[in-house]
């Protein structure tokens, strides 16, 4: 009560139930009198990463595809500032993937997606470049230093590479990488934490220096996540790690 759901932009780390949360969403923003044209955000919705990385999909691959297409279809022509799908490989690699398996995985899932919308006709092939434009990739930056930093390039690479020659996409800042990278949290130890301190920078070292591949946001964990919820103190190091 009493916050501007027009005025904001809101990310939903949320994947088997992002159709709900975001048409709850839409009627609480509705109920401000704002129109879902005036809604900003972020579903992230990747149901596959579910079904492939954390067990908690809900729905098997192919209800799960039908359900990412129509939500993706629908945010295109009615909330044409929102993110339907945030394709997010971080999982992938917690669950054993390597970076380049992780890169694979991910554009997989991607085309796939974007396959689905496309044969389903919801979207006028005219209007398609919006669909790429509007997909985003939330990625994982492990202790692997070179490979974790060519992997952001290639991704950066590939993801022009595929959307223009896959799907004619002509306009060069919708085929752009839209990605936000987390630090591999599963890689932090419980014994002798403070050594998680390097392990974070390193990991951080290997995205900011992925020329031509910058990550629009950057997660770093605290250096004693492995023990339990970060104080404030703990969190203010966590963000003079990110400054540095």
């Amino acid at each position: 009560d009493g916050i501007p759901l027009a005025e904001m932009n809101t990310s939903m780390t949320i994947n088997a139930t992002a159709m709900w949360l975001l048409a709850l969403y839409e009627v609480a923003a509705e109920e401000q009198r704002a129109t879902p044209a005036d809604l900003a955000g972020t579903t992230q919705n990747d149901i596959i990463k579910e079904y492939l990385s954390r067990g908690t999909y809900v729905f098997p691959p192919g209800p799960s595809m039908r359900l990412i297409t129509d939500m993706v279809a629908y945010t295109v022509t009615s909330i044409p500032k929102w993110n339907p799908i945030n394709i997010c490989s971080y999982h992938l690699q917690e669950a054993g993937a390597t970076p380049a398996q992780e890169l694979a995985y991910a554009l997989s899932t991607a085309i796939a997606v974007l396959d689905s919308v496309r044969d389903s006709g919801q979207v006028p092939a005219a209007e398609f470049g919006r669909v790429v434009g509007r997909i985003s990739f939330f990625v994982n930056a492990g202790l692997r230093f070179v490979g974790e930093m060519c992997k952001i390039r290639a991704l950066a690479r590939l993801w022009d590479d595929i959307t223009r020659e896959r799907y004619g996409v002509t306009d060069a800042k919708a085929r752009r990488l839209r990605y936000g990278v987390q630090v591999n949290s599963l890689g932090l130890t419980e014994a002798q934490p403070e050594n998680n301190v390097q392990r974070i920078v390193l990991e951080m070292l290997g995205v900011t220096l992925s020329k031509n591949a910058r990550a629009r946001a950057v997660q770093l964990p605290a250096w004693n996540e492995a023990l339990g919820l970060p104080r404030p103190w703990d969190q203010q190091w966590s963000l003079r790690l990110q400054q540095v």
